[in-house]
């Protein structure tokens, strides 16, 4: 099997993103220090959907998730972490950066995929094994996104005990997912698949389900799913990317079952919502 091929990216968030500090008490080392704004779902994502869209249909995109619709360059951020902690979380986001789907419609992670060639739409996600990808980033990498949404004030997910759980994992570079966490890797084909779902950008968003509670996203090709519990279904293990190495394998087709629920459900705001208001004269919530 070949080795992933290396890429350009872009630079991550740390680098475009606002960088007047705050000086306040870091939620990762929960020490006084001065805060950078730190992207709940990375700025990489939201930078690269948009010039995905821009350069293939001239057309503005929306971001949905936690129950709301805004336009792609409204992303959620916030003074957060303090810059040692940035680096500490940087290497798992810069290696997943590496492998995603990119602007250009290169997907690294999935041209190493050798099953990927089989797939046809409506097809039954296939769980493969992918000793070619680094699975201890992709868990630590899903698990910062869903941790940053959980003690955002801008998120209404909740982690629970696992908040802190997850704190003390991420602190520690070289720890494993901790014992009641499980990351799953959905790797997205979406050739040939209308309105290409694999570019969409969902939020990190909260459910319950089968004893545990799953907290999912999605962006640039992949879908995380981490479920935290003391109590999971017997398969989870042999689907938990870094314990087992593998990802699930399938057709962008089948992210379109998360996308149009969320999206006939979200509240417009901000940009979203005003031109709906100009669109629809009296409405006042856009719906």
């Amino acid at each position: 099997m070949p080795p992933p091929r290396t890429v350009n990216v872009e630079p991550l968030r740390r680098a475009n993103g606002p960088t007047d500090a705050v000086l306040a008490t870091c939620k990762l080392c929960q020490e006084p220090r001065e805060l950078r704004v730190s992207h709940i779902v990375p700025r990489w994502m939201h930078k690269r959907v948009i010039d995905f869209y821009e350069r293939s249909a001239g057309a503005q995109y929306v971001v949905i998730g936690d129950g709301v619709a805004m336009l792609g360059n409204e992303q959620l951020a916030e003074p957060m972490l303090c810059n040692a902690c940035e680096a500490i979380i940087e290497p798992a986001e810069r290696c997943v950066s590496e492998i995603a789907l990119q602007a250009d419609d290169t997907f690294p992670a999935l041209e190493n995929i050798l099953d990927a060639s089989h797939l046809k739409p409506g097809s039954v996600p296939l769980p493969v094994k992918v000793p070619f990808l680094d699975t201890s980033a992709l868990a630590r990498f899903a698990a910062s996104v869903v941790w940053r949404a959980a003690v955002s004030k801008k998120c209404s997910t909740s982690l629970g005990p696992y908040a802190e759980t997850l704190r003390a994992y991420l602190l520690d570079s070289g720890a494993r997912l901790p014992a009641g966490v499980h990351v799953v890797t959905f790797v997205h084909d979406g050739r040939g698949v209308n309105g290409r779902p694999d570019h969409a950008l969902l939020s990190p968003s909260a459910s319950r389900a089968l004893g545990c509670h799953w907290h999912a996203f999605s962006g640039c090709g992949f879908r995380f799913v981490t479920s935290v519990g003391g109590c999971w279904p017997a398969f989870l293990p042999d689907l938990c990317v870094e314990r087992s190495g593998v990802a699930v394998l399938g057709m962008a087709d089948m992210l379109l079952e998360h996308v149009l629920p969320l999206h006939r459900a979200a509240i417009p705001k901000g940009k979203v919502a005003r031109q709906l208001q100009d669109a629809r004269p009296g409405v006042s919530n856009g719906r």
